[in-house]
């Protein structure tokens, strides 16, 4: 812009210096014509000629400088028309700079919106996953609680199982030691305490299974039920056995009486039939009820070794006491 002005000055001088030019060209020529007409009354020829010849001179020097400025005025139109075109693209650029601006700032507001919106967000999912960890914290502290739980009491029964295995194999090894001094009967007595063993093991395997209970206590409490159901049992035998000790005597009287009666003779034998028959029946159901007693009794016999084979046990498990001391306590 100030480049333009300054052309336009120049320009505007260069004008004002050809009009003065043109001026004093014109004055000049009245002069010579003025000049001429004098020369004709006052002056003679020569002097005429000297100043006409010094008037066309400077005429020539003025036309010359005349075209000189005018084609100097040229160029600098030429140059204004160039700078004219020069401002006319520059100002389609600028403009064309200024609505790419004018995007590119709105995609900038539009970005910012968006990161906005984004940190904000970012934040509310941060308070999410503050609040997640902290509930993940809280469930993980419970379930290394529960799992230490667990641990201690696996390590519980495992170290009760292996003073048990150890007890067991304690007496397999006093067994067979024992075993080994018998010369006839040490075969039968290893198989014997193995089997014995292996009774105990199986046991009491299936009642911790058969039962589902891993409380020693309630255990216990479940054993001495049973061995109060066995007493009863055990009463209940005995009056059987004396129910069959009193036909055992009917049946002995009967028999005795029937005896008595085949010695009286043949004429009485024939009241001895029925006799005999009630004596048969009478013995088939004493066998009946002492077979049923005999099996009642070995069962009852072997629970009963269960029982003290298993208390035995625990009462000389220093982990059962040491827990029934901490249940106590």
């Amino acid at each position: 812009m100030n480049l333009k002005f300054a052309v336009e000055e120049e320009i505007e001088k260069d004008l004002q210096t050809l009009n003065a030019i043109k001026k004093q060209f014109r004055s000049l020529t009245h002069q010579v014509a003025a000049r001429q007409g004098q020369s004709k009354e006052a002056t003679s020829g020569l002097r005429f000629v000297k100043i006409s010849n010094r008037l066309e001179e400077n005429l020539h020097f003025t036309l010359t400088k005349c075209d000189e400025e005018n084609s100097e005025v040229s160029k600098l139109k030429l140059d204004m028309e160039e700078l004219k075109r020069e401002k006319e693209y520059l100002d389609l650029k600028i403009t064309s700079r200024q609505k790419t601006i004018e995007g590119r700032n709105k995609e900038a507001v539009k970005l910012i919106n968006i990161a906005n919106k984004f940190y904000k967000e970012r934040s509310h999912y941060q308070l999410l996953a503050s609040e997640r960890i902290a509930e993940a914290g809280l469930e993980a502290e419970e379930h290394r609680a529960k799992m230490q739980d667990l641990a201690n009491r696996m390590e519980y029964y495992n170290q009760l199982i292996t003073e048990r295995q150890e007890t067991y194999q304690r007496e397999l090894l006093e067994a067979q030691a024992r075993a080994s001094n018998m010369n006839d009967d040490a075969e039968e007595v290893r198989e014997m305490m193995q089997k014995r063993k292996q009774e105990f093991v199986e046991a009491f395997d299936k009642l911790m299974h058969s039962s589902s209970v891993w409380d020693i206590q309630e255990l216990l409490s479940k054993f001495l039920a049973k061995e109060e159901q066995i007493s009863r049992s055990r009463k209940y035998l005995e009056a059987l056995k004396n129910d069959a000790d009193t036909i055992r005597e009917e049946t002995a009287t009967l028999i005795h009486d029937a005896q008595t009666m085949q010695e009286e003779g043949e004429l009485r034998r024939h009241k001895s039939h029925p006799l005999s028959r009630e004596i048969s029946s009478t013995e088939t159901r004493s066998d009946e009820y002492e077979k049923k007693i005999q099996g009642q009794a070995e069962t009852i016999r072997k629970l009963s070794m269960i029982l003290l084979r298993v208390k035995s046990r625990m009462s000389r498990c220093p982990p059962l006491e040491r827990f029934k001391e901490a249940r106590k306590r």
